[in-house]
């Protein structure tokens, strides 16, 4: 059984960075497919900076939002369980971003 979070549906792996891993996932509602990258809290403990680069994320990709350009990567949402924090993007295939 795959893992749900909120109304998503987690898939397979589909990259991974320094603090956490992004996982090819669906919206229940939608059918969309997303990008959500986990980071388990317990980084958050383990890193002095990461709440704050967060924090820089979150109000970065923000703004980035209001821009609504068909080049730049949507941030969706931010979700959080006890033991993980969890960034909905919207995804898109063909690679990572430094592709």
């Amino acid at each position: 059984m795959k893992k749900q979070i909120e109304n998503y549906v987690l898939g397979k792996s589909v990259g991974a960075g320094s603090y956490g891993k992004v996982h090819l996932s669906e919206n229940i509602k939608t059918k969309e497919k997303v990008a959500i990258k986990i980071i388990p809290n317990r980084m958050f403990r383990q890193s002095k900076n990461l709440e704050k680069f967060v924090k820089n994320e979150i109000n970065s990709l923000k703004k980035i939002n209001e821009v609504h350009n068909k080049h730049i990567i949507h941030f969706e949402e931010i979700l959080r369980s006890s033991n993980n924090t969890y960034f909905v993007y919207e995804f898109c295939n063909g690679g990572t971003l430094e592709n």
